[in-house]
């Protein structure tokens, strides 16, 4: 089964099931990449890929980044036009049809890069109905998708519409290597009026950025100058910035390279939440209104400061889980210089929260601001230690929003939007309830009305109910 992971986020990035994963094991891909632009080698396009992206959170554990909309209206509409849509992004963006591959330069250790041909329009057409699927009413016997499928059910019934995890894609040449599908899929049981487009690509090549840049894209009445070509060339330069404005190397890394304590806590909850049948639950609304016009209206008065609808629920549920340790996903685009929303890779991290840094929707826009305004976040706490990880015993709790990247996609008058989400996976092995809780903040529909998908423990979910934070319920 395919498993998508961070939102880093931002995205890519960071979210429920890459936590879980991150733990299975340290990081063992210790690259030193140098180079700082593609190289030619044996009539092909080299890009190294950055020292995170590469790693083994990465590759081994962090899973495909993936989303699905639902639709009303004739699949066969769509088929003809939306692949000379994805044509032209292809074309924009060769590298798209690109694959890992284990690279070795003499007198270095091999590493992974993103390797692709340098002939855009003959590798287009080799590789774009492989990249491009239409399963409608006339081959779809491989994904009997319906609208009203439990949302558990996702990631196995979409199957290979899904990007495999990126350790199973190196050096595959064939239609297993691929990094980036797109798939138009008829509702099993309503073929002539109901679809959904799924898109999903390999995290390593990308974070929510990258993906939503490219999934912005897709609308076939948009004009030809919404396809952009996006820079796949790495920067180098942009962890050890990325560093300093999260507050050093201890802050940096804290959950891309987690403490031993961190792994042997996951290990623990794993096992225990199987032993004992703790559901993972999974529960996925929209936000009350009136409850985030009240929040916000409580930090204008108290501290006559803004909060953003991220704040109030990062805060609120964080509390609610009463973690030790929060994480939420962070895109550094347009927050240190030159690294631009263009940008194509994964230039996301984590910002840590310890009690004291979530106690209030304020607290969490203050170390906000500190990496918009200043340039540098100045913590004043500490992630948590080996030792604190395994003296606690609370939940650990994430939160990754993908709301910001999303617009909406014109596919045409006859055709209307229903439902858009994230897929991600919420099974016990990779979000087991005694060890994790958290949440991903998407756009829903066309409205800019924010939308929660919450997996994890049950009585936390109740509390949010008792809140007053969710409102109507999505099916």
């Amino acid at each position: 089964m395919v498993r998508v992971g961070v939102l880093e986020t931002v995205t890519a990035t960071a979210g429920i099931a890459a936590s879980a994963y991150w733990l299975s094991q340290r990081n063992r891909n210790k690259s030193n990449v140098n180079a700082e632009t593609s190289t030619s080698e044996e009539d092909l396009i080299i890009q190294e890929l950055l020292p995170f992206e590469t790693s083994d959170l990465m590759i081994q554990n962090v899973t495909s980044i993936s989303a699905m909309t639902w639709y009303n209206g004739d699949i066969q509409k769509l088929k003809s036009p939306l692949r000379k849509r994805i044509r032209l992004i292809l074309e924009a963006n060769p590298w798209l049809c690109g694959r890992l591959r284990k690279i070795k330069k003499k007198g270095d250790k091999s590493r992974i890069a993103l390797v692709y041909s340098p002939d855009t329009e003959k590798m287009v057409s080799e590789e774009l109905d492989a990249i491009f699927k239409c399963l409608d009413v006339e081959n779809n016997t491989k994904c009997p998708l319906t609208r009203d499928l439990e949302y558990e059910k996702l990631p196995k019934i979409l199957g290979d519409t899904l990007v495999d995890n990126s350790n199973k894609l190196i050096d595959k040449v064939d239609e297993s290597g691929i990094l980036f599908k797109i798939s138009l899929i008829a509702d099993y049981k309503n073929p002539t009026k109901k679809f959904a487009l799924v898109v999903s690509m390999a995290h390593c090549i990308g974070d929510g950025q990258t993906f939503y840049n490219l999934h912005n894209m897709l609308g076939i009445k948009d004009k030809t100058d919404f396809i952009v070509q996006l820079n796949p060339h790495r920067k180098f330069d942009m962890p050890d910035k990325m560093e300093i404005c999260l507050g050093g190397k201890e802050h940096a890394s804290a959950m891309t390279n987690p403490p031993a304590g961190f792994i042997t806590r996951f290990l623990s909850g794993l096992l225990s939440s199987q032993l004992l049948g703790a559901k993972t639950t999974v529960k996925m609304f929209t936000l009350n209104e009136e409850w985030i016009a009240q929040e916000k209206q409580r930090a204008k008065d108290s501290a006559c400061i803004f909060v953003s609808t991220n704040d109030i629920v990062v805060s609120s549920l964080f509390q609610i889980i009463d973690c030790d340790q929060g994480i939420m996903a962070v895109d550094f685009r347009d927050k240190i210089d030159n690294c631009l929303k263009s940008d194509a890779g994964c230039y996301f991290n984590f910002l840590i929260f310890r009690p004291d840094d979530f106690k209030s929707p304020v607290s969490i826009r203050e170390a906000v601001n500190e990496l918009k305004n200043d340039g540098k976040r100045k913590p004043k706490t500490k992630p948590m230690t080996s030792f604190e990880w395994l003296n606690s015993s609370k939940l650990f709790g994430t939160c990754s929003n993908w709301s910001t990247f999303c617009s909406e996609i014109n596919m045409g008058d006859d055709v209307e939007i229903d439902i858009h989400y994230p897929v991600v996976p919420t099974d016990p092995l990779s979000v087991p309830a005694r060890f994790v809780s958290g949440a991903y903040i998407f756009r829903h529909d066309k409205t800019s009305q924010p939308a929660l998908l919450f997996v994890g423990t049950p009585t936390i979910l109740t509390e949010m109910y008792a809140r007053g934070m969710i409102g109507k319920e999505l099916k």
